[in-house]
């Protein structure tokens, strides 16, 4: 009984840290991204990366996903443009 909680318990632990290793690599990709692209599309979508990679820095994880779903898009945009 002890030996099949405690398993239950460590998958779950290893659910955890799953989750927690994709949110860091999702914000440390995030980071990196807005560092290199051009400073030309950034200029176009009318946005600053220094402002975006403090944003970054501060709020980590949680401005990742703005960045992701919407700043890095038109990033793209102005790229191909």
């Amino acid at each position: 009984m002890i030996a099949a909680a405690s398993s239950s318990a460590a998958g779950g632990i290893g659910v955890i840290l799953v989750i927690l290793l994709v949110l860091g690599v999702l914000w440390w990709w995030s980071f990196i991204d807005a560092l290199v692209k051009p400073s030309s599309a950034w200029t176009k979508i009318d946005r600053s990366r220094g402002a975006w990679v403090l944003l970054l820095l501060v709020f980590g994880i949680l401005a990742s996903f703005p960045y992701f779903f919407s700043i890095r898009r038109k990033l793209k945009a102005a790229m191909a443009s």
